[in-house]
This record gives structure tokens, C-alpha cells and sequence, in this order.
């Protein structure tokens, strides 16, 4: 791999981290996100499937910076609908449907991005197609944030 190419792959890593994190609420600027309440094993299963998915972003990159498409593309399937599929009905109920409709396109838009790998993409197609994913990320992580759910009596 050439050094300028290693070097884009680093600075989409670096770009990733950052969006990925979302900005940090200043001490004057209440954070304006919704609140999604969920009892603390609620939050750590969706926490827990959030983590899952940024380790498939980071499979893919580190993938893509080895021109392994094979090895990109079964981890943008792992992060695909085959990963939502045991979702707690109950635990449906008490997240938001926008939460839950742009997780499913999440779900989604990594199967069309492994797709898209095995069809065999430049590496510039194939991060605008993870681009199209991390999207996604950002959005959720910039509408939403999780607090503890009252205790039920």
C-alpha cells in the first residue's frame, strides 16, 4: 500500500473516532438530545449493539487498509439485519420508533455496504459506502442519549 494511501485510511480512522463521538456539549449549552430511559440492562444491550457496530466500522477500515475486500465484507454482514434480529420485544416498546426505524436502516445500509464489497470496489467506493453507514451513526448519536428509567413501583 502506497503512503498516501495509508495515510487517507488513518485520517478516515481519525474522522470516524471523532464523528463517531459527536460533539461535546459546552458547560453553557444544555445537551439538547432526546432521552431514551431504559433500566440499565436495556442500556447496556443497545449500548452493547452499538459497540458491536463501530468494531464492524473498524474491521472495515482496518480491511480496507489491506485491500481485503473478503475480510471487509463479512464484517459489514456482521453488523447487518442477521445482528438485529433477537431484539427483546418488550425492550421495542420502550425505545423511540425513530431510534428504532434508523437502527434497522443502519442494519440495512451495512448488508448493502457488504454488497456492495463483494461486488469489488475501488477503496474510494467502498468509503463512500461506509461513509453512507457512519452517516447513520452520527445522526443517532447527535438526536439521542441514554439516562437510567425511573424505577417502576
Amino acid at each position: 500500500m502506497t503512503r498516501d494511501r495509508r495515510a487517507a485510511h488513518l485520517a478516515l480512522g481519525a474522522v470516524l473516532v471523532l464523528a463517531l463521538a459527536g460533539p461535546a456539549p459546552s458547560a453553557q449549552e444544555p445537551d439538547r438530545r432526546q432521552v431514551v430511559a431504559l433500566p440499565p440492562a436495556g442500556q447496556e444491550r443497545v449500548l452493547g449493539e452499538m459497540r458491536a457496530m463501530l468494531e464492524s466500522v473498524d474491521a472495515i477500515v482496518r480491511a480496507l487498509g489491506t485491500d481485503d475486500l473478503a475480510a471487509a465484507e463479512r464484517a459489514a454482514r456482521a453488523a447487518g439485519m442477521a445482528a438485529a434480529v433477537d431484539m427483546d420485544p418488550g425492550m421495542q416498546q420502550r425505545l423511540p420508533p425513530a431510534f428504532l426505524a434508523l437502527g434497522m436502516q443502519t442494519h440495512r445500509a451495512f448488508d448493502r455496504l457488504a454488497d456492495e464489497l463483494k461486488a469489488g470496489p475501488t477503496t474510494a467506493e467502498a468509503l463512500r459506502g461506509l461513509a453512507g453507514v457512519t452517516a447513520n451513526c452520527v445522526a443517532c448519536h447527535a438526536a439521542w442519549r441514554f439516562a437510567p428509567a425511573a424505577p417502576s413501583r
